[in-house]
């Protein structure tokens, strides 16, 4: 969208500062923040233009202010509101809105359109005893597995089912925790960063405009993935030195990009197996005897409490050991909700190659 002339008076910027939340006490992971912003922001202005033009175009996904598009993750909640606040500011200037109808716009659109309290589940203790046998037994399953090379035209296909947690927007910015309607979501992402993605949720589609510069963490090709190390002491410490700064510290932040890597990506099998065994030596890290994914498949738990009190728990089944998905929730009160509130859940259903977005038969499956 093109910057227009008119901007907010000072009087609305600075009600718009008065409403804004205090900031949340957790700290998202590398790339998180800025892909809260991008998603809220997307939607807002997809809205805005389509009401001042009469023209729908699909939402679109914004590069960041520095230039570089991020990795488009599944967006845990991690209290969307502080971050939007961070948006807007960057936003409204160039925006012809008046502030009533942003606050509109905030208090009405939801990103996953929740129609219910977070539900609350029991809290499973988790032992620190087998972490190193499970883990390598789930690598070893992981390393026999067939590679599934990714060319560098063709793109990572992911289906899978989600839902997360978010806050209900008023125009005082509280309100009970809602869960997202359990839905599908599909990604393509492009193996050449000059190519545009895609990722289709909730009916929509979102453009994921080229990430551009180099493969790497925020943005792990198939190629740079078959890169890293595969002995565990050596790909932790990568993982550790490449995170370095993010997050609420370098533990909590190797385990989620862990977590983020074994979502949305194809894997090269000797290195799948060397991040399973690279989390194992993440202090904090245990087993858990069931876990439930958002297909309501069971499976053995991996999961490590972050700072801020919150689960992240990978799930696995319990004869193959292959990855099934992940459930986050609460492992202990806090300022955010009781324990065993859950903040997310997701399950895997399909993964491949494709040759375009938008194909949702693979040429090969992972």
């Amino acid at each position: 969208m093109s910057a227009t002339p008119d901007r907010l008076s000072q009087a609305e910027r600075t009600e718009l500062a008065r409403m804004a939340p205090v900031p949340a006490e957790r700290d998202l992971p590398t790339g998180r923040h800025q892909l809260h912003k991008e998603r809220l922001m997307s939607h807002i202005l997809h809205d805005i233009e389509q009401a001042r033009t009469g023209e729908g175009s699909g939402l679109e996904q914004r590069a960041g202010r520095d230039g570089k598009a991020r990795r488009p993750w599944l967006l845990r909640p991690a209290f969307l509101v502080p971050a939007l606040t961070a948006a807007l500011a960057l936003a409204l200037p160039a925006v012809n809105l008046a502030l009533p109808r942003v606050l509109h716009h905030l208090s009405n659109h939801t990103v996953g359109q929740p129609t219910v309290n977070a539900p609350v589940i029991a809290v499973q203790s988790g032992s620190t005893k087998g972490v190193a046998v499970l883990m390598d037994r789930i690598a070893t399953a992981a390393a026999s597995q067939p590679a599934v090379p990714v060319g560098a035209n063709q793109f990572v296909y992911v289906k899978s089912e989600i839902a997360f947690a978010q806050e209900t927007m008023s125009q005082s910015f509280t309100g009970p925790w809602k869960m997202d309607r359990l839905h599908q979501r599909e990604v393509w992402l492009p193996q050449d960063l000059t190519r545009t993605g895609l990722i289709r949720e909730n009916g929509q589609d979102t453009t994921l405009h080229p990430a551009g510069g180099q493969p790497g963490i925020n943005n792990p090709t198939y190629q740079w993935l078959a890169s890293l190390p595969t002995d565990p002491a050596a790909l932790l410490k990568k993982i550790y030195a490449d995170t370095k700064g993010h997050g609420a510290g370098p533990d909590d932040e190797a385990f989620n990009m862990i977590g983020e890597l074994l979502r949305e990506s194809i894997i090269p099998p000797k290195v799948n197996a060397a991040l399973y065994r690279a989390a194992a030596k993440i202090p904090g890290v245990v087993v858990v005897p069931d876990s439930v994914d958002a297909a309501g498949r069971h499976g053995v738990g991996v999961a490590r409490v972050d700072a801020s009190g919150e689960r992240d728990e990978w799930i696995f089944d319990k004869k193959s050991l292959t990855y099934l998905g992940e459930r986050d929730y609460l492992a202990r009160d806090t300022t955010n909700g009781k324990a065993g509130m859950l903040v997310g859940t997701t399950a895997v259903l399909a993964r491949g190659v494709a040759d375009q977005t938008g194909q949702t038969t693979p040429v090969r499956t992972s």
